[in-house]
């Protein structure tokens, strides 16, 4: 697959596999729906000049973009795929996995283990730092969806209204703290491929992968009043392309 030049470009590659999951009611719609809304919300951050350096940011999400575009085609072309994805992605013809176990399968797998290398690729070794900034402001663009999202994915499930407001907000806090959590431990590991020299940087590359896995797995066996799934998820996933 060519990559994505523009972030334009993105959008109508993610406009595809939500349009595909969407008509089918298919879990593999609900990552690239919640993705294209935080896509948009960096490209309507790009055009406001709220980054330090807007281009930089355009070609930074554009390769964490490509990332996961390039794992999709792996995937459906029968190739191998790093351990971090293909939990996520076996998960997807599970039907013990919630839909929001989904979404956040995605996330850790795109987070924890495509972002590091995507901001090492954007800005090598000593120019890192000049990243940081920027990256810290995604954090507030991610969870500043994260309550919206929970609304749309939980809204149809059976009894889980009411566990919303027996949780109150420790729902929101923990998914909020995990997040920034993981990012903050992204930006760790970019900082980590930054001073690593090229002989082991596949080594650091399968270690990282190995770990990510190891968490998909706990999000994908963990049970709870929040794994449950919708009654008309391809409505879910048009929405959750809308956010912001």
């Amino acid at each position: 697959m060519t990559p994505a030049k523009t972030l334009d470009e993105v959008l109508a590659r993610l406009d595809v596999l939500i349009d595909e999951g969407a008509a089918r009611g298919s879990t593999a719609g609900l990552f690239p729906a919640l993705y294209r809304s935080v896509t948009a919300g960096v490209k309507a951050g790009i055009e406001a000049e709220r980054f330090d350096d807007g281009p930089r940011m355009a070609r930074f999400d554009i390769d964490f973009a490509n990332r996961f575009f390039a794992v999709q085609a792996a995937w459906q072309a029968g190739q191998p795929t790093p351990r971090a994805w293909r939990v996520a992605l076996q998960a997807l013809d599970d039907p013990q996995v919630g839909d929001l176990q989904h979404l956040l399968l995605g996330m850790n797998a795109h987070i924890n283990f495509d972002l590091p290398q995507a901001a090492e690729a954007t800005c090598p070794g000593p120019g890192l730092p000049a990243l940081a900034r920027d990256f810290e402001r995604i954090n507030d663009l991610l969870e500043g969806m994260i309550d919206d999202a929970q609304a749309i994915v939980w809204g149809d499930v059976p009894g889980l209204r009411l566990a919303d407001r027996l949780l109150g907000g420790l729902d929101e806090a923990l998914v909020n703290f995990s997040i920034r959590r993981a990012r903050a431990a992204a930006w760790g590991a970019a900082r980590l491929l930054a001073v690593t020299p090229g002989g082991l940087r596949d080594e650091l590359t399968t270690l990282m992968d190995r770990q990510v896995g190891w968490l998909g797995e706990r999000i994908r066996d963990g049970r709870g009043p929040w794994v449950g799934h919708n009654a008309d998820r391809g409505a879910v996933i048009r929405r959750l392309a809308r956010l912001g």
